[in-house]
């Protein structure tokens, strides 16, 4: 499988957002999986891509050409892909992947889960996607998405798509 991850490009303040990145890059090679992120090698991203590469395991990266100077763009890896917009690169992301997942960070993480979220309810894709809910962090989010869905914003099947789970091990299980 071909897993895409979105994620921070800074570290967070507590240390246990690094730490979990890291493992399920780590966790994502031991399963044979593939890692497909935004290519970036600075803040968490870096740590789920050397995480992924510490255990032997394959990278595709997606950056544009804005973000390789901001976001540091990843050596190590071994496919870093640079497109000239932020919309070749969702798309060239999401074209690799055969399922998402959802790690702490910022409005660029969230853009990208809610456009996944989006052509999924419109059939655009087909394709899964599993909230890593690391130290409670999407709490807030998902409340706020309940009310939504109560006002008539959102369908019951759209809210289940945003299902928090609370380790790697709960969401691997379900890819595998």
């Amino acid at each position: 499988m071909n897993i895409c991850v979105f994620l921070g490009s800074s570290l967070g303040k507590e240390s246990i957002y690094a730490k979990i990145a890291f493992e399920l890059g780590k966790q994502i090679a031991i399963k044979n999986h593939k890692l497909v992120y935004g290519g970036g090698g600075i803040g968490l991203m870096n740590e789920l891509a050397n995480g992924c590469l510490s255990a032997g395991g394959e990278v595709y990266g997606v950056i544009t050409e804005r973000l390789i100077d901001m976001e540091a763009g990843h050596e190590g890896i071994q496919e870093l892909i640079i497109v000239k917009t932020m919309h070749e690169r969702k798309k060239l992301m999401s074209e690799a992947a055969d399922c998402f997942i959802l790690l702490p960070g910022g409005v660029g993480s969230y853009e990208e889960i809610f456009e996944i979220m989006a052509w999924n309810q419109l059939k655009i894709i087909n394709k899964p996607l599993y909230v890593l809910n690391t130290n409670g962090f999407y709490n807030s989010l998902k409340l706020f998405l309940e009310h939504a869905k109560d006002e008539g914003f959102f369908s019951e099947k759209t809210f289940e798509m945003f299902k928090l789970y609370d380790s790697i091990d709960d969401i691997l299980s379900k890819i595998n």
